[in-house]
């Protein structure tokens, strides 16, 4: 009995600190080079999978010098609460002529304070056309409901799903119609009733 118990709260406990990272990320990350920090904004869309593996896409951009949307993968370890996130492909991309793109690997911490989920840490790059070294820095991220761009459609369909499924949502049921015949035959007939008993009294 006491086995079974002691199995019953690791498996609570289990599931009470099981952390699901999939959502929206936004925040920035900037290269450690210079006494000044050059910023960029940053947005990872994840898709955790149920071995904790990670895909999804990023978004770098810095108004309209600057856009990048490349798909990435990477791995959650649930124990470290940690992350590794690797851009593998530039599917879109818009620099200006004197500028190269570069990957990202970020290696991320989760913590949370107060209500504002976050996940900071460092990123190296490379060249994506010669596969040189782009240099490193500074990532920080914060979970939002919203993206500058749109969301995926893994986003989109996890939405749906979970809609589905939740025992909170119930579906609509359309009302009863009322039978106004029968409805007005019985007024018609309380009405007669009133009369009668009216002069009755008379």
């Amino acid at each position: 009995m006491k086995s079974f118990l002691v199995f019953v709260l690791l498996f609570v406990c289990c599931n009470i600190f099981s952390q699901d990272v999939t959502g929206i990320w936004r925040g920035y990350f900037y290269a450690d080079v210079g006494p000044y920090k050059d910023y960029y904004k940053y947005e990872v869309q994840i898709d955790q999978l149920k071995n904790n593996s990670l895909t999804g896409v990023t978004y770098s951009y810095r108004t309209t010098v600057f856009y990048g949307k490349a798909t990435c993968e990477g791995i959650w370890f649930p124990k470290a609460k940690s992350l590794l996130v690797k851009e593998l492909r530039l599917v879109d991309l818009k620099i200006a002529d004197n500028t190269q793109a570069c990957a990202m690997t970020c290696n991320l911490d989760y913590s949370v304070d107060g209500k504002t989920e976050m996940m900071k840490g460092t990123f190296t790059s490379v060249n994506t056309s010669t596969n040189k070294d782009c240099g490193s820095g500074t990532v920080y991220l914060e979970r939002v409901q919203e993206s500058d761009f749109h969301k995926e459609d893994f986003l989109l369909k996890k939405k749906s799903d979970t809609l589905a499924t939740s025992p909170l949502v119930k579906p609509k049921t359309l009302p009863l119609k009322k039978d106004t015949a029968s409805t007005k035959t019985n007024v018609a007939t309380d009405i007669s009733k009133v009369n009668a008993k009216k002069y009755k009294l008379l």
